[in-house]
């Protein structure tokens, strides 16, 4: 690395309680896909996302509340490599680029009615228990069809069952055979 490029930041101020904006900002995973709370620490009102970049391993963005009076909160983040530091000109840029989407995001969970919030997160439960449910379905679906190929045609299945084993079986020995003629002559 020749130069080292200190990591983007950024501080507003939200005219909103600290609770509120904590509570915002620990709900942002709702409002995108990107962004996964990696860690927080509500007591000291520091949180820390984490998203990955194309070819790169991705940054951590982390920030920080501070109660300026009862109705106006200071939130700063700052956006770090996982990996190394910023030493090209676009990887700020793209960190910056972070940085505006976070804003926007947490504008946006800010004016959203936590009532709203909870009726989310209630959606994205029912949504992964209505996913599991239909993995099962299509998964016992295929052992019932499996297990009716058996029974009506038991002939095919093991045919089936028999070729199967003899391609993984020369595709092991195609392997083995190569191995064998580039590595060990």
């Amino acid at each position: 690395m020749i130069g080292v490029l200190p990591n983007p930041k950024k501080t507003f101020q939200v005219e909103k309680p600290i609770s509120e904006v904590r509570q915002a900002i620990e709900h942002l995973p709702l409002f995108t896909t990107k962004y996964k709370l990696f860690k927080s620490n509500p007591v000291l009102n520091q949180f820390t996302f984490d998203t990955t970049e194309f070819l790169s391993l991705g940054v951590y963005i982390d920030m920080n509340c501070f109660s300026l009076t009862d109705n106006r909160t200071e939130v700063s983040m700052e956006v770090r490599r996982k990996v190394g530091s910023f030493d090209q000109s676009h990887e700020v840029s793209l960190a910056n680029t972070h940085i505006s989407t976070l804003t926007d995001l947490i504008s946006e969970s800010i004016s959203t009615n936590p009532n709203e919030r909870l009726k989310r997160i209630d959606q994205i439960e029912t949504n992964k228990r209505n996913k599991v449910e239909t993995q099962k379905q299509k998964l016992e679906g295929a052992k019932r069809k499996a297990e009716e190929e058996r029974q009506n045609n038991p002939v095919l299945y093991y045919t089936k069952q028999a070729l199967m084993i003899a391609a993984t079986l020369a595709l092991l020995g195609g392997m083995v055979y190569m191995f064998y003629k580039f590595v060990l002559q």
